[in-house]
């Protein structure tokens, strides 16, 4: 697998970043997943050199960033993980008030294991 540097930053990821909207169970547009697919799909990935992952908290309510974080228990330290933080009114409503700048809610790290409690 080729890599690259990912834009000013020193990762080098590969050139195939692996999407994981549709690895969830429990999502309107992808219901129906297995779990157990979904990790073998992941661990694939990573025979075949894949080091980029890319998930959002609106995959399955969440669950995408879980079945990662399970499915890379062992090679937590060899990828990136990509994600999204949407806009205050996609999490909180549209009479939301929360700054662009807030942290990045430390339940969605935990979930995904990007960092531990």
């Amino acid at each position: 697998m080729r890599l690259r540097i990912l834009g000013r930053t020193n990762l080098r990821v590969s050139v195939i970043c692996h999407g994981t909207w549709s690895i969830a169970t429990r999502d309107p547009f992808w219901d129906g997943q297995d779990r157990r697919d979904s990790i073998a799909a992941i661990r694939a990935s990573i025979d075949a050199g894949v080091n980029f992952f890319d998930t959002a908290p609106q995959y399955g309510g969440g669950e995408s960033e879980e079945i990662l974080g399970e499915a890379l228990q062992d090679v937590r330290d060899r990828v990136v993980i990509a994600t999204k933080l949407p806009p205050a009114e996609m999490e909180a409503g549209p009479a939301s008030t929360a700054p662009a700048s807030r942290p990045f809610p430390a339940a969605r790290l935990r979930r995904a294991e990007i960092c531990f409690p």
